[in-house]
């Protein structure tokens, strides 16, 4: 950012110092031009050409030096205005070298969340296969019963088994609430028989 910055500075001084020297350079013209009028004297010219030529030629010299000088102290009066205009670059390198690396962090995460999964069922094919093997003949019944409705209806037993899940989870809950209140009734009890 400071190289920018520094740059930038460096660039406005150095248009700022060819205005001077263009200004310069006119104030030097005008010198020469009036060393040059102050070198002729009158009576030359008288000489050379008529009275009306000489007056006519000091007039448009006059003219001419007037003008210049005015435009000289209009020059040096009112420097050049520059505005400073700042601008603020994004490089595209950058922007594309991080999305691309956004890009293989977010590929890499779902490969690694995949390769996981695929090991978890790797795992339970496992224990499904040893069970069948080594199972009693009532569990590869049921086993065998299980399989037969996963293929015939594959979302009603999805559905079937989230069902009996949730039955399972609210009886063990039901459960725990029976037994926390039996320990409240026998707290209860030993009250009663410590005050008899």
């Amino acid at each position: 950012m400071s190289e920018i910055l520094l740059q930038t500075i460096v660039e406005k001084l150095t248009m700022q110092e060819k205005d001077i020297q263009v200004i310069k350079e006119h104030i030097v013209h005008q010198q020469k031009d009036i060393a040059q009028t102050e070198g002729i004297s009158t009576e030359t010219i008288q000489k050379e050409y008529g009275q009306k030529e000489v007056d006519a030629r000091l007039e448009l010299t006059l003219l001419t030096l007037s003008h210049r000088l005015k435009m000289n102290n209009e020059l040096l009066g009112k420097p050049p205005k520059k505005e400073i205009i700042h601008h603020h670059h994004l490089r595209a390198d950058l922007i594309i070298s991080s999305s691309l690396l956004l890009i293989l962090i977010l590929t890499a995460t779902i490969a690694y969340n995949k390769y996981l999964q695929l090991e978890v069922y790797k795992k339970n094919d496992l224990k499904y296969r040893f069970l069948k093997l080594k199972a009693n003949p009532d569990v590869q019944k049921v086993l065998n019963n299980a399989d037969s409705l996963y293929r015939k209806n594959k979302e009603g037993f999805k559905n079937e088994i989230i069902q009996r899940e949730q039955e399972k989870e609210y009886k063990a809950n039901l459960y725990q609430e029976a037994i926390a209140k039996e320990r409240e009734a026998q707290k209860i009890r030993e009250k009663i028989k410590r005050i008899n």
